[in-house]
């Protein structure tokens, strides 16, 4: 029977197969710390749960909003990227020295990028993992934020993020005993979006390349 307990200073996770273990492990700690049950799992260290029959969502658009709010940024202009491209930054850049709390001598320059980031925050709002409980393990479900150029870029985009998050899951699937033997199927239903990630000389001269 596999347990697994996350545990960050003073919140704790607990989650498994529900049964007697279960109920058995929570009774045990109660017995040793002063602690409260507060059922299924709806927030946790600003990761926000959906729980349903037959999926999880998972999110964290409180997290971004309070983040927004905390710089007074709720109202920016999202953006697209988290920094603009050629940007190049170094200790001192001959803009005027900027008043920052636990820094040391950061200029304007370095408060604009910082700026930005938030405004791709913003930007991120919609963003969230739809887990089924299902065959299909797992399902990406954003909002495409870049503008494509054509319907095989756009899914060549969400091809590349969801591989991404696939091979993340498999090396946490490791870390909880599972070991992966297989591949994870990936399914596409655009031919030249395939072609494209088939052929690694193609990406180099596809307007997809560009987006990536």
């Amino acid at each position: 029977m596999l347990l697994i307990v996350a545990l960050y200073v003073n919140d704790l996770l607990i989650t498994g197969p529900e049964g007697q273990y279960l109920t058995e492990f929570k009774t045990q700690m109660k017995k040793v710390f002063e602690m409260t049950d507060l059922g299924e799992m709806t927030y946790f260290l600003g990761m926000e749960v959906i729980q349903s029959t037959g999926k999880i969502v998972l999110h964290q658009v409180k997290y971004a909003k309070d983040l927004l709010n905390r710089f007074k940024m709720s109202m920016c202009k999202a953006v697209s990227t988290p920094l603009s491209t050629g940007s190049k930054f170094c200790r001192d850049d001959g803009t005027a020295k900027a008043n920052g709390q636990f820094m040391q001598d950061p200029t304007e320059t370095h408060f604009t990028v910082d700026k930005r980031i938030l405004r791709y925050v913003k930007g991120t709002m919609d963003y969230g993992l739809v887990y089924m409980k299902q065959k299909s393990m797992f399902a990406w479900n954003s909002k495409q934020q870049v503008v494509a150029q054509s319907t095989a870029e756009a899914e060549y985009i969400a091809c590349a993020a969801t591989a991404n998050h696939a091979l993340w899951l498999r090396k946490l699937l490791v870390e909880l005993g599972f070991k992966q033997v297989k591949g994870t199927l990936l399914n596409v239903d655009n031919m030249s979006t395939i072609a494209i990630a088939k052929n690694p000389v193609q990406q180099g001269t596809s307007e997809s390349s560009t987006m990536l």
